[in-house]
């Protein structure tokens, strides 16, 4: 029986697209997975995540870790130790994740691959450089050739995008629902998204995701009229990933932005791939109104969607003007390009390179 090892360095792991529709496709293969990753006490829960070993963390240490900036040190400790008790255990597959991950399991599986979703060129990438890289997994080519592995590293491409199972096959009738999905922090623009909608008479705008407590009492008190109204709606609840496309399907739009005056201009992490609720949002058939910026291209190569320059109220409010004027054409286009990034395609055009290798 084949086997695979999934090294994830991080307390998210039911919120990872990439990793979850990576077990999924290994178990149809016929591996069996296992999956390492940590819980943190009042984050999320990471129980649902199939043949997934947990390492607790309370949230009083983690943010005692963080203020020393020990965290990230810790996190590798404990990973170290849980592979000690696998002494004798073999995988035909290991992925570590991010540079943490992949630097716990390439110290004791020399066939470890680097599996990137985060791009940060610090200390710990410096140690997998030092370890040797010579397969990389990451979403796209800008990020790639940001990191600048040489000519002798494998590289193969993954979007953070859903399986395509049950394809769409039209484009709805536009109804004026609109979507934020992701995080619900203040460097999102979600208060623009918010502001923009309420433009538009009889729209609504559901904000569906992880929340940052103290930034949801913020929009709760402000924006407690069109709530009342029930024009701005909140869900905070988990969907599973296999779930996900048929959740939003019901909307119109989508929204993607971040807020560069807070993240920095020069995040190359955010700035060089679309976030993965753009993924499921074409999956779903829903058009993107995004941010202007090097990973966001594809809104403008598949005609997906629009893309703004300057995130304000009133050019989100015209580019929704503009998306239901030409809704069924930027639907349409939507599940076409959801076909293009599908992560099943990617995922069989990865295992057809690993048996090469």
């Amino acid at each position: 029986m084949k086997s695979a090892l999934v090294v994830f360095p991080d307390e998210w792991v039911s919120y990872s697209p990439t990793v979850l529709n990576l077990i999924s496709c290994l178990e149809n293969e016929g591996y069996i997975v296992t999956v390492i990753a940590f819980n943190l006490e009042g984050f999320v829960d990471n129980s649902t995540v199939p043949n997934c070993e947990l390492i607790t963390i309370s949230k009083l240490k983690a943010r005692w870790l963080k203020q020393l900036g020990k965290y990230k040190d810790f996190k590798l400790k404990r990973l170290q130790e849980w592979l000690k008790t696998k002494v004798n255990t073999q995988f035909d597959l290991v992925f570590g994740i991010d540079s943490t991950g992949y630097i716990v399991a390439k110290q004791k599986f020399d066939h470890t691959i680097f599996l990137s979703l985060e791009i940060l060129r610090d200390s710990y990438f410096e140690r997998c450089l030092e370890l040797g890289i010579d397969y990389l997994v990451i979403q796209t080519k800008e990020r790639a050739e940001y990191l600048n592995l040489g000519e002798k590293c494998k590289i193969h491409y993954l979007p953070n995008a859903p399986i395509i199972e049950n394809k769409k096959s039209s484009p709805s009738t536009f109804r004026g629902n609109l979507l934020y999905l992701g995080n619900i922090k203040n460097y999102y623009g979600i208060e623009e998204c918010v502001d923009s909608t309420m433009l538009h008479p009889g729209f609504t705008l559901t904000i569906k995701g992880i929340k940052d407590d103290n930034y949801c009492n913020l929009l709760l008190k402000k924006y407690a009229d069109v709530i009342e109204q029930k024009r701005l709606i909140f869900d905070f609840s988990y969907t599973e990933q296999s779930q996900i496309i048929n959740s939003i399907s019901n909307y119109d739009i989508g929204f993607s932005f971040y807020d560069m005056e807070l993240i920095g201009k020069q995040n190359f992490n955010y700035i060089s791939s679309p976030a993965g609720k753009v993924y499921n949002y074409f999956a779903a058939g829903l058009p993107v109104i995004g941010q202007n910026i090097v990973g966001m291209k594809c809104l403008e190569e598949h005609k997906a969607g629009i893309l703004i320059n300057e995130r304000t109220v009133d050019n989100i409010s015209m580019a929704i003007k503009t998306i239901e004027n030409n809704y069924v054409s930027f639907s349409t286009n939507a599940l076409k390009a959801s076909l293009v990034f599908d992560f099943k395609k990617a995922f069989d055009s990865l295992m057809i390179s690993l048996k090469q290798r």
